[in-house]
């Protein structure tokens, strides 16, 4: 009986810091993305701007493939930009 109490305490207390988390994100959060994307600069070219300094920067190019990934293990060769792996 007291674990269930506890649990639904618990359960409770979850609720309510999810429930602010959220709030937080809508009123508070979102407000100060859509102003730092508004005063964000595009980029396309590959020189480095000393006016941007300090700047939320967005880079607008298409991508180039050096080299392909390649894989030893499995014997395959991709061609992408990132490639990530796990075992």
């Amino acid at each position: 009986m007291v674990k269930r109490i506890l649990g639904g305490i618990l359960f409770i207390c979850i609720g309510i810091f999810l429930m602010i988390a959220s709030i937080k994100m809508i009123f508070v959060d979102n407000p100060k993305a859509k102003k730092l994307l508004s005063e964000a600069v595009y980029v396309t070219t590959d020189t480095v701007d000393p006016a941007n300094d300090g700047k939320a920067v967005i880079v607008s190019a298409p991508f180039k493939l050096v080299e392909p990934a390649y894989d030893d293990e499995m014997g395959l060769a991709l061609d992408s930009i990132r490639i990530s792996r796990s075992v």
